[in-house]
């Protein structure tokens, strides 16, 4: 079996070797740049989200949001580092993966990237569609801190709004 993998690379490298020597850069140039475009469309079809949230609170509200949408489970793996959910959007293939990212620090709670892939390049609105109605389901969480007391206890007061200006005649 290795020999027999070994002979087809060989000949897929004297392959190309012979385009480029017959002339053919062209051929070979294009072939590499339609390649390379499929692979871009590819990795632009998934749709990602991070929630500040634990992989089980995200997970039930995608099953949840999944339910509000009319969009049955095909099928489910969840792992204590991530998983995927498999469901249909009319006749296409919808993948959501759940990745989690713990803390930074240890104060720090951990993020869950959920990445949405509708058949195989993609639909973005539907993507989004999903994610918008998992996020109705999740708690949001503030994103700045409060601000800090002013040093010395000093209170800061209220700036003086002045009237409005007259009006010109």
């Amino acid at each position: 079996m290795a020999r027999s993998w070994q002979g087809r690379v060989l000949c897929g490298v004297l392959g190309a070797v012979a385009l480029l020597n017959g002339g053919c850069v062209a051929v070979v140039a294009g072939a590499a740049a339609a390649g390379g475009a499929g692979g871009y469309a590819y990795y632009k079809g998934k749709v990602t989200r991070t929630y500040v949230a634990n992989l089980d609170d995200v997970f039930a509200a995608t099953k949840t949001a999944l339910g509000e949408l009319g969009m049955s489970l095909v099928s489910q793996e969840k792992t204590t580092s991530g998983g995927t959910i498999q469901t249909k959007a009319g006749s296409d293939p919808v993948q959501i993966t759940f990745d989690v990212q713990p803390g930074k620090l240890p104060a720090d709670r951990s993020l869950t990237v959920v990445g949405v892939r509708v058949a195989t390049f993609g639909d973005e609105a539907l993507s989004n569609r999903i994610l918008d109605q998992m996020s109705a389901h999740l708690v949001p969480t503030a994103t700045t801190p409060p601000p800090l007391p002013a040093p010395g206890g000093v209170t800061l007061a209220r700036p003086v709004e002045t009237p409005p200006p007259p009006l010109a005649k």
